[in-house]
């Protein structure tokens, strides 16, 4: 009988310091394997968000210098439809589709030369008038136009 009471109270001295024991390197160790996944995460994060800034400003320094070249400036410069310059128009089209590069990353594009009247995407060219939205382009930037297409009435493609 005394032999099973210390028997218990040694059980008992010995099992609740490990299991407390336990509970703390539990605790420690799911802490510390969280702070190691949510580094993880956040390097993920930077290489990633690193890579579309490369991503991007690629693009933009191509779109800045296709923008710049002689034809296009050439070709926006003009007063009426540009109809009677295929050429240019094609190599605009070409352009603004972008390079080997970038022709994975852009599917459609438009070209609104409000100025002058005219918009050129790859379909074609078709004069200003012709849209069905005409306040849609005017009233929207350059990022909500990618995403809600002004959509023409008809248009003339370029051959």
């Amino acid at each position: 009988m005394v032999l099973d009471k210390v028997f218990v109270r040694l059980a008992v001295l010995v099992t609740i310091p490990l299991m407390v024991m336990g509970m703390i390197s539990w605790m420690t160790y799911i802490r510390q394997e969280s702070e190691k996944n949510n580094m993880t995460v956040e390097l993920y994060t930077e290489e990633i968000s690193g890579e579309y800034e490369q991503l991007l400003s690629m693009i933009k320094r191509y779109y800045m210098e296709f923008s710049a070249s002689e034809g296009f400036r050439r070709l926006i410069q003009q007063k009426a439809i540009p109809y009677h310059m295929p050429a240019q128009l094609r190599e605009a089209q070409n352009g603004m589709k972008g390079n080997s590069l970038i022709d994975g990353f852009v599917e459609d594009y438009e070209f609104l030369n409000l100025s002058q009247g005219w918009i050129l995407d790859n379909y074609g060219l078709f004069p200003y008038g012709d849209l069905k939205n005409k306040e849609q382009p005017r009233n929207q930037s350059c990022s909500e136009g990618i995403q809600k297409r002004a959509i023409p009435s008809k248009k003339q493609t370029v051959n």
